[in-house]
């Protein structure tokens, strides 16, 4: 069965939403790069390997495919994020 979990993120905080097999998969929100666009970085490590990347995301895109799930952004604005992660 899928997992849904609500998050609330302000600027800088992060959430692992995915704990993965030796692992994990953590979001951190960056804040708007400008009025219609906000920054989301996915971070993953799995042992001794790992890697982080920015996304940029108009502000009307509402889903976020990542490894092992998507988010479902409710809203985005320069303070704060709110999202549901889903398997």
């Amino acid at each position: 069965m899928a997992e849904h979990t609500d998050y609330s993120l302000l600027v800088g905080e992060s959430a692992k939403v995915k704990t993965i097999f030796f692992g994990n998969i953590t979001v951190v929100y960056a804040g708007m790069v400008s009025d219609a666009v906000y920054s989301v970085v996915v971070q993953w490590s799995s042992g001794n390997n790992s890697l982080a990347y920015n996304l940029y995301l108009g502000k009307s895109q509402k889903e976020v495919h990542l490894p092992k799930g998507r988010l479902h952004v409710s809203s985005a604005t320069p303070e704060r994020i709110n999202f549901r992660y889903r398997d």
